[in-house]
């Protein structure tokens, strides 16, 4: 299911979705609903790039595509609570997390990919 280095991605971002729900759980990230906003719109941009470089979606497709659903489905949750410091909460912020850091792992590939145009299934 998972390849072409995507396993290593998928540990990488689970590490950082780590750190970043035990940062969210001490307070130190108090702008979180601004940084929602910006990547959910970074998101827009991989779905965007996605599209119009098909491509590259012979490599990719599969983590772009779980990295793209669930960094969307997990905005719209955040978005729609009261955030407070608690566990749960840190625990929704650091799966986010995850999600967040594959899909800007995801978006990376995409635009390495459209720079070298050297994606052959």
């Amino acid at each position: 299911m998972l390849k072409c280095n995507c396993l290593i991605d998928v540990i990488i971002s689970i590490a950082i979705g780590i750190v970043v729900g035990l940062i969210y759980s001490t307070g130190i990230l108090t702008g979180i609903t601004t940084a929602i906003w910006i990547i959910l719109g970074i998101t827009i941009l991989t779905i965007v790039l996605s599209i119009f470089n098909k491509k590259c979606l012979c490599k990719n497709g599969k983590c772009i595509a779980i990295a793209v659903i669930g960094t969307i489905v997990l905005c719209i949750i955040i978005l729609s609570l009261t955030l407070q410091t608690s566990l749960a909460y840190a625990i929704i912020i650091g799966i986010f997390g995850v999600f967040v850091s594959l899909m800007i792992s995801s978006l990376y590939k995409i635009i390495t990919c459209i720079a070298k145009e050297s994606c052959k299934c």
